[in-house]
């Protein structure tokens, strides 16, 4: 049988539904999760989506769109808190219904043309999407009952509860499919009430956490329904009911709207709230026009709708908004979540492009842009729905002004309301994006600024004023005190006192934008409420200058006002009394009370005391503050206060060193009043002993002296200063006036040295002078004033008195050195005050003057010499200890004179003389050069022989600059070599004690051989001529001398005359010869064998070398017969023993026997290399019991077994070389023959140096 119908795989209808649930488990899952725990703007949003959904039920009636609404919350019969909603709104539509369960808008965004043929959107925003999901903060299943309305049935009752308590997708889903199999269609009566039937839904608030929702949405319902009835005409009454809480509220439209003007309206409403009954009204100014560019955002014409209203009372009193309750803007319904656009106004539009959520307007920067249009082939220009909302907002700005003419035209009051938000809204606790801060300040709010204080909406005692029309000012504080104080100031251009507080609390200053934002507005072209604070009126007065240039309103009483703003100073605890100039001196003036010059009270200044401190051009005036000034706590001017300025004033007038006498004289000329009090009267008495003073040094009479009841401390910087030119003027005259012959002492000679005495005297006793100002030595000011013998002013550390110094030196004879005692004494009539501290001459400052002598090089060193003698001939009374150094010196200087005896053992006054002495001997011994000329030096005047030899007088020398420990320069020639020439400390010499026992191999350094011997480079001068680095022998001060000259000396002559008669010529065979012989000889004698490790080579080779040089052929020949035959051990035994000659004769006969056995047994182990030798032997043993082979070894001497080994080792190599060539063949023990230690072996006519 055929169908017609079109065939679908079942597999397609399966998937199609999984994708159904899948999508609305994916479209709710999220958002659930998150109502689970809401947050505020959650708990503050869920009525207005309910009131929302019964709103657009009514849109499509044609009569009677209004719903009522009633929110219910109770205790149902199981105990458990429900919260209903219900409205009677129209009934279900099956396309709402389903789209209740399934989420999703049933009535989506559209447009129509309605009656006055105008495109407009429709009134309803859409039913049971995501807004509605918000109410699942109260719960997640709804009890849901109703009506639906069907094309066949009409209006049937509707039952169901929506399930949304699933966590996982699947349950979501079982929730689902439980909500269409429990749900009930037409079970029941359709309820109707005024011919509507009554929609509810009902929440089921089954914990704690849901409860909080219900009181917060509950809550914002009550604060915000006025205003949203006001915007949304179609609900005509909310009603609250809460059991739970015990709360009533209702709120319903209250008469017809009432039109004022074209454009604006009076909304009117009746608010119940927990038996309280108010009026709420709202003036509206609402305007519906065509928009370019809404219509080009929407693609067709568009009207932008848009309603601005302001709450007022019954009493015609304009109403603040309050924020934390109430948001400002609307889109049909309030933002809630966007509190922070703090408007002085009510504004709503459905023509608003909110963020998906609806908690705030989008507001970014960019207004436009272009989009390319494909169909049309072009760019074309587009409007982003920030530039929607931008353009809404800056049309409401003349809508804005327009409301408050009409407020201010028809005399609302309490008009400052109308500033309300606008300080605080571009805050920086806002939540604002720098972008939406920046555009929203130069857009929006600075323009209403600007709109707003042009108005005259400020009330003051001379009616309504413009803040920038009329420059009016805002004191800072709303106390009565400030008030007061700025009404004398600003009068009429100031609010009334009851409102400023509220201009305060709404005020603002000038924005400050971002860096680069383009749309910037200069902060000198924004307006803003021009406050004044306690620094406006502190410059108010300051600009002022002085009392009589105050331009107060009333002028009756300046200093009045002036102490009610020092009071209100006080009372705040303000500091800008301290920094601002706006106190009143004496002179009227206004100034600061601190600072340089400090404001005081001068009220205890007695009149003399001004008098005369204007004398000293001190004026105070400026400083004291004016008669009749109150509130002011002000330093009080003391006594102490005019000394220290008097003082200050002294010492500005010194540090100025300007005309200061002229203008010290007052104060110099100044005397303390008389008084009993003892001190008093000793300073008065020492004011007139420096008056004395100054007539003496300054030739002046002084008779109007002034007295004055002052501390003393006024004339102490005086005093000083007038002390110091005293100090100055009588220094400058350098020595004492002497009186003349007859008497007479004219004035200007006053200078005497009784005067002096009185003088210098005082000044100490007074604290005007100090030790260390009379002293060279002081860093700042010093005067040279204590007389010496010779009358001369000398600084006081220059003398001294004449202490210990012996009578002696006082001679003449020290004038030479320049040491004129006299003149470093205190002159004897000087009496010396006991508060300075003169020293005593001592030895020790003319040793140090002596010193300063010895070591002037400008000073000739012969009269240096001439001073030093003349010291150390001054014989000490406790012994000499440089008696040694004199009688050295005297027979280098043939001194003929005696010693005086003096009463000083200090030696210190002879230890530099002495240095010089040696010093000057160290220079002859140096020039001398060599022994014989210093014996030159040492001979008498006459040419005689002098009595002491060099060398002995030399030593001399050494022994007394030891003992005294006396150190000479390290460069002296000292120390005579072999030759007798002499030689620094520094040299490198040899201690020449060794040379007597090698004396007899001395002339083989002396004979020329050295020089033909080619040592390294750097050595060859040193051992050619070692005798020149070898201290004379004999002489007895080696110290720091070489103490290897033996080894050196012995070294040198083994590679000399080693290598020379290895390279012996006919022009040296003589001398090596001779030098061989000694060396021979040398070695004879037995003391001198352990000589052999210094001379290895030669020691070794001697005998060869003399057997060369010495001996005929023929007894070259017997001795080297011998010398082949026996070691040196067996030839030195032979010639100690000879009868060991013929014990060997007689072992001769046994040796050739063995030998013939060994050379047996040797052909044998030849023949039969298998055999075992060691049974061959046994047998040999058996047979002749006497045959011992290991005794063969034992016999010979140790010297005799080395020889053996050295000579088959050279046997060995000989034969190696030959077979393989001399430089394949390596025999570790070959060395050279000059290693040390090495011994020498001769081996078939060639020699071989082997090592030990």
């Amino acid at each position: 049988m055929k169908t017609n119908s079109k065939y679908i795989p079942e597999d397609i209808l399966i998937a199609e539904n999984e994708v159904m649930y899948e999508q609305y488990c994916n479209s709710v899952g999220a958002r659930l999760r998150d109502l689970d725990n809401p947050g505020d703007i959650d708990c503050k949003r869920w009525p207005w989506e309910l009131i929302q959904n019964a709103n657009d039920t009514v849109v499509k009636r044609k009569e009677d769109k209004f719903v009522d609404v009633v929110f219910h919350r109770y205790i149902d019969k199981k105990g458990h808190q429900c919260l209903s909603f219900s409205h009677n709104g129209e009934p279900f539509s099956a396309k709402a219904l389903v789209g209740l369960k399934w989420k999703f808008s049933a009535e989506k965004r559209s447009e129509e043309i309605t009656e006055d043929g105008i495109r407009r959107d429709k009134q309803s925003t859409g039913r049971f999407g995501t807004g509605f999901l918000t109410t699942h903060a109260l719960s997640r299943i709804i009890d849901i009952k109703g009506a639906l309305e069907t094309k066949d049935n009409g209006q049937v009752s509707v039952d169901m509860t929506l399930y949304r308590n699933g966590v996982t997708d699947d349950e979501l889903k079982d929730g689902l499919l439980r909500t269409d199999n429990e749900a009930q269609y037409g079970r029941r009566e359709v309820e109707l009430i005024d011919g509507h039937p009554t929609t509810e839904f009902i929440y089921h608030l089954d914990s704690e956490d849901k409860v909080r929702p219900a009181r917060m949405g509950i809550a914002n319902l009550m604060d915000n329904s006025a205003q949203t009835m006001t915007f949304c005409p179609s609900v005509r009454s909310i009603t609250i009911e809460d059991e739970v809480d015990n709360i009533f509220y209702r709120i319903c439209r209250k008469g017809n709207i009432k039109r004022l003007q074209e454009n604006l309206i009076q909304c009117k409403f009746e608010e119940v709230k927990d038996n309280e009954t108010r009026n709420r009204i709202f003036i509206v100014n609402s305007i519906e026009e065509p928009n370019p560019e809404l219509s080009l955002f929407k693609g067709c014409e568009r009207n932008v709708r848009l309603q601005l209203a302001i709450e007022v009372d019954d009493k015609k009193g304009v109403q603040p908004i309050l924020y934390k309750d109430s948001p400002s803007v609307y889109c049909s319904l309030p933002l809630i979540g966007f509190e922070r656009m703090t408007l002085p106004f009510y504004i709503n539009s459905n023509d608003f492009e909110p963020v998906t959520e609806r908690t705030a307007l989008l507001l970014k920067k960019i207004r436009k842009g272009k989009s390319y249009n494909n169909e049309k082939n072009r760019e074309e220009e587009v409007i982003y729905p920030n530039g929607i909302n931008w353009m809404i907002l800056e049309r409401s700005i003349p809508m804005y002004q327009e409301l408050i003419d009409y407020l201010i035209e028809n005399d609302y009051t309490d008009l400052y309301n109308l500033g309300n938000g606008l300080g605080q809204i571009l805050d920086r606790s806002s939540n604002w994006t720098e972008e939406e801060k920046d555009c929203l300040a130069a857009r929006y709010i600075i323009p209403l600024r600007e709109a707003m204080i042009r108005k005259s909406i400020v009330m003051t005692n001379d009616g309504l004023k413009s803040v920038k029309e009329d420059n009016l000012h805002f004191p800072k504080s709303a106390k009565p005190d400030f008030y007061e104080i700025c009404n004398n100031i600003y009068g009429n251009s100031m609010p009334v006192f009851d409102e400023l507080k509220y201009w305060i609390e709404n005020k603002w200053g000038a924005y400050k934008f971002t860096d680069g934002f383009e749309e910037v507005i200069d902060r000198s072209a924004q307006s803003i409420i021009p406050l004044v604070d306690t620094n406006a009126v502190a410059n108010f007065i300051e600009e002022a200058g002085d009392i009589n240039s105050l331009n107060l309103i009333d002028q009756s009483n300046p200093i009045e006002w002036l102490n009610s703003f020092y009071m209100w100073l006080s009372d705040t605890k303000s500091s800008i009394i301290n920094e601002k100039k706006i106190v009143p001196n004496r002179k009227k003036n206004f100034v600061c009370i601190s600072g340089e010059k400090p404001l005081k009270n001068g009220s205890d200044i007695d009149e003399d005391i001004y008098t005369f401190m204007k004398q000293l051009e001190l004026n105070w005036d400026e400083q004291l503050l004016l008669d009749g000034i109150d509130n002011i706590t002000l330093e009080t001017i003391k006594r102490d206060d005019v000394a220290n300025a008097i003082q200050k004033r002294c010492r500005e007038i010194i540090d100025d060193e300007s005309n200061v006498m002229k203008q010290l004289l007052p104060i110099i000329t100044a005397i303390p009043t008389n008084a009993e009090n003892e001190n008093r009267k000793k300073f008065r008495n020492k004011r007139i002993q420096i008056i004395e003073f100054f007539k003496a040094i300054y030739q002046v009479g002084v008779t109007d002296e002034t007295e004055i009841d002052l501390p003393s401390a006024i004339w102490e910087d005086t005093d000083y200063w007038l002390t110091g030119q005293f100090l100055d003027k009588v220094a400058s005259r350098e020595q004492l006036d002497v009186i003349n012959d007859n008497g007479d002492n004219p004035a200007n000679r006053y200078c005497t040295i009784e005067w002096l005495n009185k003088f210098v005297n005082f000044l100490i006793d007074n604290g005007y002078l100090h030790q260390e100002e009379l002293s060279g030595d002081n860093d700042d000011k010093h005067w040279i004033l204590i007389p010496n013998e010779y009358g001369e002013f000398c600084s006081l550390d220059q003398l001294y008195t004449i202490g210990n110094v012996p009578p002696e030196l006082l001679d003449e004879s020290f004038a030479e050195s320049g040491i004129d005692i006299k003149a470093t004494l205190v002159h004897n009539q000087f009496e010396i005050n006991k508060k300075l501290n003169v020293v005593s001459l001592k030895l020790a400052n003319i040793v140090k003057d002596l010193e300063t002598f010895y070591h002037d090089k400008g000073e000739s060193q012969g009269t240096k010499i001439e001073v030093a003698s003349y010291i150390i001939h001054l014989k000490p009374s406790r012994g000499n200890m440089f008696e040694n150094i004199v009688n050295v010196y005297d027979a280098f200087t043939h001194y003929s004179g005696l010693q005086n005896d003096i009463e000083c053992s200090d030696i210190s006054l002879w230890k530099e003389s002495v240095n010089v002495i040696v010093n000057y001997l160290a220079d002859e011994i140096s020039d001398a050069g060599s022994l014989d000329m210093l014996d030159k030096k040492l001979q008498n005047e006459d040419g005689s022989a002098p009595t002491i030899s060099a060398i002995n007088w030399l030593e001399d020398y050494i022994d007394c600059i030891s003992g005294a420990k006396i150190p000479i320069p390290e460069e002296t020639l000292i120390r005579p070599d072999y030759y007798g020439n002499l030689h620094s400390i520094e040299d490198k010499m040899y201690d020449g004690s060794c040379i007597e026992s090698i004396e007899d191999l001395i002339p083989i350094l002396e004979s020329g051989l050295l020089n033909d011997c080619p040592f390294e480079e750097e050595d060859a001068d040193f051992k050619r001529n070692i005798l020149d680095y070898v201290l004379m022998p004999g002489f007895k001060h080696t110290k720091g001398a070489q103490n290897d000259t033996k080894s050196m000396i012995l070294g040198i002559i083994n590679e000399c005359v080693t290598y020379c008669y290895n390279n012996l010529t006919s022009r040296n065979r003589e001398l090596v010869k001779d030098a061989v012989e000694r060396i021979v000889n040398y070695f004879q004698v037995e003391a001198n064998a352990k000589d052999e490790k210094f001379m290895p080579e030669l020691y070794s080779t001697r005998n060869d070398m003399a057997m060369a040089l010495l001996y005929d052929p023929e007894t070259r020949k017997q001795l080297q017969k011998m010398h082949d035959t026996f070691t040196s051990d067996e030839i030195q035994q032979l010639l100690d023993d000879k009868t060991i000659i013929q014990q060997l004769s007689q072992k001769r006969d046994e040796l050739y026997n063995e030998i013939k056995q060994l050379e047996t047994l040797k052909l044998i182990q030849e023949e039969f290399p298998g055999f075992d030798l060691s049974e061959i032997l046994d047998r040999l043993q058996k047979e002749q019991g006497d045959f011992d082979p290991s005794q063969l070894y034992d016999r010979t001497t140790d010297l005799r077994k080395i020889q053996i080994g050295d000579e088959g080792e050279c046997f060995i190599y000989k034969e190696l070389c030959g077979k393989y060539g001399t430089e394949n063949v390596r025999w570790s023990n070959l060395v050279t023959p000059s290693t040390p230690n090495s011994r020498c072996i001769r081996w078939d006519g060639d020699t071989y140096y082997l090592c030990t």
